[in-house]
């Protein structure tokens, strides 16, 4: 995990998919969250698999 920023109250740090997919799933599942989005996940599996490409793609 590499902390980007971080206050009292706030810490922005990358996403560690291992750790993080249950967490982002119970975000991005949710149809109220993701309907102006194009990406949709529909499992803990597939949170997994989204957050792996956003690592891969966005580096810091």
């Amino acid at each position: 995990m590499t902390i980007l920023t971080q206050t009292d109250r706030l810490i922005i740090r990358t996403w560690v998919p291992e750790q993080d997919a249950e967490q982002a799933f119970q975000i991005y599942g949710d149809h109220e969250v993701t309907r102006f989005l194009i990406t949709k996940v529909d499992s803990v599996e597939s949170s997994r698999n989204l957050l792996q490409r956003w690592v891969r793609s966005f580096s810091f």
